[in-house]
């Protein structure tokens, strides 16, 4: 049996998100070139170097250099604060998360509440914090309850976006990325330019 094929479960099967970090490393200039050419189809990279999360995931795209050469550029990265509701797939935004006063014990499955967003920090600077049930240390992030607003589901796994698609990529399943649309590029009320964006749409592809 192909362990992969089994495994395809644990792992979400669509996403609809938008690229982050575009207005860094010249990257604005990057999606403008590849609205010009009307570049559609990405791939995700795992970037376990990174030196901010070793789960960070790279959309990159091909494009034609100014000789007619394609080239691969980066344009970005997914977002590690947005969660995936595992009941109904839906990608709910990390700021639900940061606002949640409530939580739930990975161990025990006890419920409780804090007052102070951060109690202690674990070795590698993750918020922790000690069940009154049966005194494991609960990872902050990990442990919140939050209601998804599509199916009302309190289930979205362990890690962020990137983290599952990480752990998915590295497990042998693969993904196919779209452009769905790019955002920006035109002059807002203030006078000023809007950021360059761009949302995709994330597709399991299911062997």
């Amino acid at each position: 049996m192909n362990p992969t094929a089994t495994a395809t479960g644990m792992w979400p099967k669509r996403v609809n998100t938008k690229i982050v970090g575009t207005t860094f490393e010249g990257r604005q200039e990057l999606l403008a070139e590849c609205r010009k050419q009307d570049i559609r189809e990405l791939e995700l990279v795992r970037d376990p170097m990174n030196r901010y999360d070793p789960n960070a995931i790279g959309v990159e795209a091909r494009i034609t250099d100014e000789s007619g050469n394609p080239m691969t550029i980066r344009l970005g990265f997914l977002s590690n604060s947005d969660r995936v509701c595992s009941d109904c797939g839906r990608l709910v935004g990390g700021a639900l998360f940061e606002k949640s006063r409530r939580l739930r014990c990975p161990d025990c499955d006890f419920e409780f509440g804090y007052d102070d967003p951060v109690v202690s920090r674990g070795p590698d600077g993750v918020a922790m914090m000690l069940c009154p049930q049966c005194g494991e240390d609960v990872e902050l992030g990990l442990a919140k309850i939050v209601s998804c607003p599509g199916c009302s589901g309190t289930d979205f796994g362990r890690g962020g976006l990137a983290t599952r698609l990480s752990r998915a990529l590295a497990a042998g399943v693969r993904y196919r990325a779209r452009v769905e649309d790019f955002t920006g590029g035109e002059i807002g009320s203030d006078g000023k330019v809007k950021s360059l964006g761009c949302n995709i749409r994330i597709d399991r592809v299911d062997a």
